[in-house]
């Protein structure tokens, strides 16, 4: 598929929930996750619906309670020919060494639509969310991703990170 338009990235806004439901659905459709951290599309559909009912404040803290408050500070999406065609939400945190602490961003979900794969998309999600880290003084930025996955690990490495030496274990009890 070419594709006809330019690629536009905006703040994300509630309006676009359907359009990011359906992004998701295509691609698992196709067997693929869309990042590997651990926050699933319905948390994020659910604590945005959440920051954009402050007329409600006495719901507002069973969200927070979700554990998700600040976790959709910075949410974009990509459009082509003004259709929504991608999306990604970050974070940040602050990341504490023995030597000192660091605020860092963090990329919980990318997603692309599966038409629009390797069309620059999800390049221009990553540097918007690059800007919206280094206004708020951010200087790393970090993914999650399966080290089988080859497509994500293939756009990481484009973008410029490094795999870390360390290696995630959990254990389901």
């Amino acid at each position: 598929m070419n594709m006809k338009g330019s690629i536009t990235t905006r703040p994300m806004h509630l309006r676009d929930l359907d359009a990011i439901i359906a992004i998701d659905s295509e691609i698992r459709k196709t067997g693929k996750v869309i990042t590997y951290a651990k926050i699933t599309s319905e948390q994020i559909i659910t604590a945005m619906k959440a920051f954009t009912q402050s007329a409600y404040p006495e719901s507002y803290g069973d969200f927070i309670s979700r554990d998700m408050s600040g976790r959709v500070e910075c949410c974009y999406v990509a459009e082509v020919d003004a259709e929504i065609r991608g999306f990604v939400v970050g974070q940040t945190t602050i990341e504490m060494t023995h030597e000192k602490s660091e605020q860092i961003g963090e990329v919980l979900v990318i997603g692309v639509h599966p038409s629009y794969w390797r069309k620059g998309i999800a390049r221009r999600l990553l540097e918007g969310l690059y800007d919206a880290f280094r206004q708020k003084e951010v200087s790393k930025v970090k993914i999650l991703i399966d080290r089988n996955d080859g497509y994500l690990m293939g756009l990481c490495e484009r973008m410029g990170f490094d795999a870390k030496q360390l290696v995630e274990y959990t254990i389901s009890i």
